[in-house]
């Protein structure tokens, strides 16, 4: 969907290139694990299956992403394949396994990073660090002629095609998983978000030589925020939704049992009779 989108933005005029290649890269990465769980709570969705989702998608996207980005793009004269998969071993791969390595082998890291004040705000300082030497590689070598009206327009683009989204997963949930309200908020979510903390430096990995880098990056660093702006905006209605649909099937449930032991009493008097 977003490769048919960014193809028919630049036979339009109403992107670059760069940005619309950067727009089927953003498309291609995995979920945001924090920023979904914490959405899907505040809707009142089924934190499990986000949990579940998210960290396989980031699991498998350190192999499938680079696919598909190379997939839908190709391999460009800026792509050294040796490079590219050494470069997402050290930057992607290992950082991830050690985590997870540090997580269930070292006793009470989980509990000491999610209570650590300093740790998280390091890596907020470390994620602001890396955004900015990012643009400021761009402005050093004065590669680019993107304006701000290419910038808005891909940010208009971005909210139709989260929009679409959107719109399909919660169809596509009511229709197969109809009697679960939960997990239509769960997915609602997953649908659309992206993650900047591992997006970032696999794209670094695959394109770091690349004139376009900072246009390759831009699209995942507008759509990062614009995920939890529209996170916050819909995340009320969608929790009122839930409320009110386990209400319906906890009523229909009642009803239903209320039946059954009327029927049960029924059938009883009439074996007694």
């Amino acid at each position: 969907l977003v490769y048919c989108i960014s193809n028919l933005t630049v036979s339009g005029g109403w992107l670059p290139q760069s940005l619309a290649d950067g727009l089927v890269i953003c498309s291609c990465l995995p979920q945001a694990i924090c920023t979904v769980i914490v959405l899907t709570k505040a809707a009142g969705g089924d934190e499990a299956a986000s949990i579940l989702n998210s960290a396989f998608s980031n699991l498998i996207g350190i192999v499938l992403s680079p696919v598909l980005i190379l997939g839908y793009l190709g391999v460009s004269s800026h792509v050294d394949e040796g490079e590219v998969m050494l470069k997402l071993s050290m930057k992607v791969a290992l950082p991830l396994l050690a985590g997870q390595a540090v997580h269930h082998f070292v006793p009470g890291a989980r509990e000491s990073c999610f209570d650590n004040y300093r740790l998280k705000k390091a890596q907020e300082y470390a994620m602001v660090f890396i955004i900015l030497t990012t643009f400021s590689n761009l402005f050093e070598n004065g590669s680019g002629t993107t304006g701000l009206l290419d910038v808005i327009s891909m940010g208009v683009f971005q909210c139709f095609v989260m929009g679409v989204l959107s719109f399909w997963c919660w169809l596509s949930l009511r229709l197969f998983f109809p009697g679960q309200p939960r997990l239509h908020a769960s997915g609602l979510f997953i649908c659309i978000s992206k993650t900047m903390p591992m997006g970032i430096p696999l794209i670094n990995a695959l394109y770091g030589e690349d004139p376009n880098l900072a246009f390759y990056t831009l699209p995942l660093l507008m759509w990062y925020p614009l995920t939890i702006v529209m996170g916050i905006f819909i995340a009320p209605r969608v929790l009122e939704y839930v409320t009110r649909q386990e209400k319906k099937l906890l009523a229909d449930s009642e009803i239903d049992g209320y039946e059954y032991h009327e029927m049960g009493r029924a059938n009883q008097g009439h074996v007694i009779v």
